[in-house]
């Protein structure tokens, strides 16, 4: 049996020379680095020089975890910043005209880099990559990189794949049986058999396909008009060699598949045990165990509206019997000591203690995958993007409940934490889930990096006929509508024959 499974194993190991890859993100993209850096390590750890870039307005650094080629942008408002996107995070909701919003960010700040930093952008166009693997959303620099390089380029989604894209590519989704990316806040649910939300969802997806097409479009040609007049971020993904989603299959929905388009997000990263300001913390006897408060990278306290943060921290004041460990970075709190307050924590290592009870979160998809792998309930507040689907999706497999972040109260917030840190449905629907999220014959990234060796193998692109053929076709022929109208016509026509 030992032998048949090594031979197996030796299936997905792809004898390749160290290649020169270019990961390309969005504008200052901490999040969607780190959602990235799992698989960029493992093709570091296989020989291969993996360089990541981005633009900035801030010194940013990842260690020594992969190489580093940024461009920081100077004399320039990071224009996320003039718009008071920070502030609007805690009180807007969020649809596919706000997905347009970012782009801007990303085309302006493409603007600069080409202004200022021309001698560079070409120095990183000129290198000889043999694979860019680019950021499906926001990275318009990147998307030039990529347009004028040698090189193949890749897709890679940080989430699901979004409809725009997915439809751009031809992989056959109906994305009207799906959660909606941008679910409502004041309504996060979904039921394939109501026709009003099966509704909605097309309305999504058509708005989406449109301001990409026209909106998105525009702004990303505009900002690299001096070097790829032609750009057209549809026919950009369609040409993409592959794309990569980190969304685990098992925590989403059945949908369709195809060559392009490998799912690899199913992974579980290792903990290590608290260092001793955390454990002492934690560790003690009068405790009904830990909770954990992180909201990501994005999320600024600073921001939240006075009334809010007020709310909240009233709520946690009056849960003495839990120690509480919360990465806050915002103005000055009165907290009582059961609460633990820090700007940085380890996320992972204290999901991973047994003493953990609960996880209060954003609902970025990096945290509900880390509460997954650590069969940790979660406790979701969601506040911008794809979030609230992803929170979703957490309280339809049963291990997570949503609050509103508009109009919670401290009552309600009590009740929710006490409830899902006391009542053991919830963890025993995490610890199933768990049981099913590693189980592939082949480690998820293991086989995401042969997938990009076997590129790579190919001068990084497989041969034509790997392709789906649906990118070559207008929307009234790969949607069979050209079908649809003929076959009543032909119908109205013998009728009035006879």
């Amino acid at each position: 049996m030992g032998v048949l499974l090594l031979c197996a194993f030796s299936l997905f190991i792809v004898s390749v020379d160290t290649s020169e890859i270019l990961v390309g993100v969005m504008t200052q993209g901490k999040s969607h680095t780190g959602s990235f850096m799992p698989l960029l390590e493992e093709l570091k750890g296989q020989g291969h020089n993996v360089t990541l870039f981005m633009d900035s307005y801030v010194n940013i650094s990842f260690g020594n975890k992969v190489n580093e080629w940024f461009i920081k942008i100077t004399g320039h408002q990071n224009p996320m910043e003039e718009t008071g996107t920070a502030v609007r995070i805690w009180k807007d909701r969020f649809t596919f005209v706000t997905q347009t919003i970012p782009f801007y960010f990303g085309a302006r700040s493409c603007e600069y880099v080409l202004e200022d930093h021309r001698d560079e952008f070409y120095r990183l166009v000129n290198y000889r990559w043999d694979l860019i693997l680019t950021d499906s959303l926001f990275a318009v620099c990147s998307y030039g990189i990529a347009e004028l390089s040698e090189a193949h380029h890749v897709i890679m989604h940080s989430t699901d794949v979004e409809s725009g894209a997915g439809t751009a590519k031809g992989f056959a989704r109906n994305f009207i049986m799906m959660p909606r990316y941008f679910l409502d806040f004041d309504h996060a649910e979904y039921d394939i058999t109501r026709f009003m939300q099966r509704f909605w969802s097309a309305y999504e997806w058509l708005g989406t396909w449109t301001t990409m097409k026209i909106l998105t479009n525009r702004h990303m040609r505009k900002a690299l008009s001096p070097i790829v007049p032609w750009f057209d971020i549809t026919r950009y993904y369609a040409d993409s060699s592959m794309s990569f989603t980190d969304m685990p299959l098992i925590l989403y929905f059945p949908m369709a598949t195809s060559n392009e388009l490998f799912i690899y997000g199913a992974y579980c990263r290792p903990s290590k045990a608290l260092t001793a300001e955390f454990s002492t913390f934690v560790d003690d006897q009068s405790s009904s165990g830990t909770i954990l408060i992180a909201f990501g990278t994005i999320v600024d306290w600073a921001r939240a509206p006075t009334e809010r943060l007020d709310t909240f921290v009233a709520a946690l004041n009056e849960l003495s019997e839990y120690r509480i460990i919360w990465s806050y970075g915002g103005p000055e709190i009165r907290v009582k000591k059961h609460i633990k307050v820090v700007r940085w924590l380890p996320q992972n290592d204290i999901l991973n203690d047994n003493r953990t009870k609960l996880f209060i979160t954003h609902g970025g998809l990096k945290s509900v995958k880390e509460t997954t792998c650590a069969a940790v309930p979660a406790l979701l507040m969601p506040m911008f993007g794809e979030q609230v689907r992803n929170s979703w999706l957490t309280y339809h497999h049963g291990f997570g409940r949503i609050i509103n972040k508009v109009n919670f109260t401290s009552a309600s917030l009590i009740d929710s934490i006490r409830e899902m840190a006391t009542n053991p449905v919830y963890k025993n629907n995490v610890k199933r889930l768990r049981k099913f999220y590693e189980d592939a014959p082949i480690p998820a990234l293991k086989e995401a990096a042969f997938k990009i060796n076997r590129l790579l193998k190919y001068g990084g692109r497989m041969p034509e006929y790997f392709y789906t053929r649906s990118t070559k076709f207008s929307f009234f022929t790969s949607l069979n509508i050209d079908l649809l109208v003929l076959y009543p016509f032909i119908l109205l026509l013998l009728l009035l024959i006879k």
